[in-house]
């Protein structure tokens, strides 16, 4: 049961840390005017791929497991 809570407490906290995150990058582009031009195709397929290689690598490191 700790392995649980111990899971459960860290996916709480990447959310926390995400959330501070996209505040903190909010009101540092708020009077930008790159904040609000169009971002071209390729940059937004990119970034959306290495989001989800991103997600990936931590699904398998959230196993807290060891690898053999």
């Amino acid at each position: 049961m700790i392995l649980h809570e111990l899971i459960v407490e860290t996916r709480q906290r990447k959310v926390v840390d995400s959330e501070a995150t996209q505040a903190a990058i909010k009101t540092h582009v708020v009077n930008q005017d790159c904040a609000n031009r169009i971002i071209p195709h390729g940059a937004v397929v990119e970034l959306q791929q290495h989001t989800s290689r991103i997600r990936s690598d931590t699904s398998h490191s959230d196993t807290l497991s060891p690898t053999r």
